[in-house]
C-alpha cells in the first residue's frame, strides 16, 4: 500500500529543501491527519452536547520529517524548521526552541516574528514539552524537529484543517518519544508520555489523550480558539464505515457513546484501523456498480468558495450567548451544561416565550433542539431510514440559519441548490462546521445517480454565485490520525 498523496507531497517538500537542516541526520517520521467533517450536531461541542461526526480519508494533512529530543545544554540543537506547502513564500521557518518562543501575532508586542501559522506548530508542541519537562526536574530536555507540511483541506472551509494539523503533530511526537525512550544506551530520564508509563501507553488511551491535547493546544495561547473538541476527537479516534457519536464535555472533554454505523450495511467492512481503505471520490469519479451501492446513499462535501476563521469574534460571541441561556435556563447556581437541558426546560422559561425575547433564547433553542435532532438522526441512520435522516439535517440548518445566525447568503444558496438539485434523491442537506462559510454536506442517492446530483449542484450553484464548489463524494467515513510507513534512511 503506497503512501497517501499528502505526506508524499510533504516528503517530496522535505526532501527537496531540508537537506540542511539541524536535524537532519535523525529517524524520519511519517504521519497522515485526515480532515473530519460533521453529519449532524453543530455549535453543540463547547457546551457539551453531542455530535455525529466522520473522518475523510482523501483529504488531510501529511507531515513528514525527522525528530529527536536533545539536552538544553546546547540550544543550537533543540530547534524547529518547518515548512509548509500551503505558505511558500515563507520558505524555511527556523526557530529556537530553547527558551521556547512565545506566539506570534499581527497585533503582538511580542519579539516573536515567525509567521502567524507556525503558530499551530508551536501550540501542540507546547503541550507535549510538558512530558519532557516531568522528566528531568531540572527542565533540561527539548525537541529537536524538521517539519514539512503538505494539506489539501480548504483553510476556512469548516473541515477542521487547523485540529488535522495539531492532532497529526501529536502523533509525529508520540514516534519521537517511542524511540527516545528505546534508544540505546536508554536514556538517562525516560519520558512518560501522556502521564502513564515512558511507552507510547495503552492503545485504547493514547488517542483520547492526544485530542486532549490538541485540544488544549487550540484553546491556548498561540491559537487562542474556544473551540470544543469533536474535531480533535473524530480525527484522533476515527474508525473507518462509522460515525462516532460523541458526547462532548466531561474530565477529558468528550467520550465516545457509541461507533454508528452507516445504515445496515455500514458495518460489514471489518477494517476499522487504516484511514486508507474508506472510498471517497471527486467529480471526475465513477462509482463501480454493485448491490450494496445501490441500496446505500452517499455523502456530498461542497465548499461554498467563502472562508472563515475559526477564531474570528462571532465564535467567541457565540459562546458567551450560550452561557447567558443556560444560566436564565437552568439556573446560575447550578454547573449543568445548556447541552443537558430539554425543551420542557425551555418552554417553561417565560423569558422564551416573549414576543421580542433577548438574543440568549435563540442561541439556547438552537443547541437544545440540535441535540435532540442528533439523537433521532442515529436511530434513522441505524435503521436506513434515509428520508428522515435527511429532515433531521434539513431542520439542522435551518436552525443555524435562523436562531444561531452561523450561516451566510452563500452557505444558504448552497443547501437551497443541493435540495432542489436534479439527477436523483437529495435526502437533506445543511451547513457544516464553523458557518459564516465553509462547506455544505449532503445525504443523496447512491448507486451512480450521486454523480449526476453532484454535478447539477456544482453547475447551478457557479451559475447563481461564480463559485466553483469543488464537490466531492464520501462513500463511506474514514479512519483515524495514521504513522505511515516510509523507506529506511529517507
Amino acid at each position: 500500500m503506497g503512501i497517501p498523496p499528502q505526506c508524499s507531497a510533504a516528503k517530496e517538500l522535505f526532501m527537496k529543501s531540508q537537506q540542511n537542516c539541524p536535524s537532519n541526520k535523525s529517524k524520519s517520521y511519517c504521519v497522515f491527519s485526515p480532515a473530519r467533517v460533521n453529519l449532524i450536531g453543530e455549535h453543540v461541542d463547547y457546551t457539551s452536547g453531542v455530535v455525529l461526526p466522520l473522518a475523510i480519508s482523501n483529504l488531510g494533512t501529511g507531515i513528514y520529517g525527522t525528530g529527536s529530543i536533545q539536552s538544553t545544554s546546547n540550544p543550537d540543537t533543540c530547534t524547529l524548521s518547518v515548512n509548509s506547502s500551503s505558505f511558500p513564500s515563507d520558505g524555511i521557518v527556523t526557530i529556537s526552541l530553547s527558551p521556547f518562543p512565545a506566539p506570534s501575532t499581527s497585533t503582538s508586542t511580542s519579539t516573536s516574528t515567525h509567521p502567524t501559522w507556525v503558530n499551530y506548530v508551536l501550540a501542540p508542541l507546547a503541550q507535549y514539552l510538558t512530558d519532557l519537562n516531568l522528566a528531568s526536574s531540572k527542565g533540561n530536555l527539548s525537541f529537536n524537529l524538521s517539519l514539512s507540511l503538505h494539506s489539501d483541506i480548504p483553510l476556512g472551509g469548516g473541515l477542521s484543517s487547523s485540529a488535522s494539523l495539531m492532532v497529526g503533530i501529536g502523533r509525529f511526537l508520540e514516534s519521537v518519544f517511542s524511540d527516545y525512550n528505546s534508544s540505546s544506551p536508554p536514556p538517562a530520564a525516560p519520558v512518560a508520555l501522556y502521564g502513564g508509563a515512558p511507552t507510547e501507553g495503552a492503545p485504547t488511551e493514547v488517542p483520547v489523550a492526544r485530542a486532549v491535547r490538541a485540544k488544549a493546544a487550540e484553546n491556548g495561547p498561540y491559537v487562542n480558539s474556544p473551540c470544543g473538541i469533536m474535531d480533535q476527537f473524530i480525527i484522533s479516534t476515527a474508525a473507518v464505515n462509522h460515525f462516532c457519536l460523541i458526547k462532548c464535555g466531561g474530565a477529558v472533554g468528550g467520550e465516545i457513546v457509541e461507533m454508528v454505523p452507516f445504515g445496515p450495511f455500514g458495518g460489514n467492512n471489518n477494517n476499522t484501523s487504516s484511514s486508507s481503505s474508506s472510498r471517497s471520490r471527486s467529480s471526475s469519479s465513477r462509482l463501480s456498480s454493485s448491490q450494496e451501492a445501490q441500496a446505500q446513499p452517499v455523502l456530498i462535501v461542497c465548499n461554498s468558495g467563502v472562508s472563515h476563521s475559526i477564531a474570528g469574534g462571532e465564535y467567541a460571541k457565540r459562546v458567551a450567548e450560550c452561557e447567558v441561556g443556560r444560566s436564565n435556563i437552568l439556573g446560575s447556581t447550578t454547573s449543568t451544561p445548556l447541552s443537558d437541558a430539554t425543551m420542557d426546560d425551555f418552554n417553561s422559561n417565560p423569558i422564551c416565550a416573549a414576543s421580542e425575547p433577548p438574543i440568549w433564547v435563540k442561541r439556547a433553542r438552537h443547541v437544545i433542539s440540535e441535540n435532540s435532532r442528533v439523537y433521532t438522526a442515529v436511530a434513522h441512520l441505524k435503521a436506513g431510514e434515509w428520508a428522515q435522516l435527511g429532515a433531521a439535517m434539513n431542520a439542522s440548518h435551518d436552525s443555524l440559519s435562523t436562531d444561531y445566525e452561523v450561516s451566510c447568503t452563500e452557505l444558504d444558496l448552497l443547501v437551497d441548490v443541493a435540495r432542489s438539485a436534479e439527477g436523483g434523491i437529495v435526502y437533506g442537506s445543511r451547513m457544516t462546521g464553523g458557518g459564516f462559510g465553509g462547506c455544505t454536506i449532503s445525504l443523496v442517492e447512491g448507486g451512480g445517480k450521486e454523480v449526476n446530483i453532484m454535478e447539477n449542484i456544482q453547475r447551478t450553484y457557479k451559475e447563481k454565485s461564480g463559485f466553483d464548489c469543488k464537490p466531492f463524494i464520501i462513500d463511506r467515513p474514514g479512519g483515524g490520525v495514521e504513522s505511515i510507513e516510509t523507506n529506511p534512511g529517507a
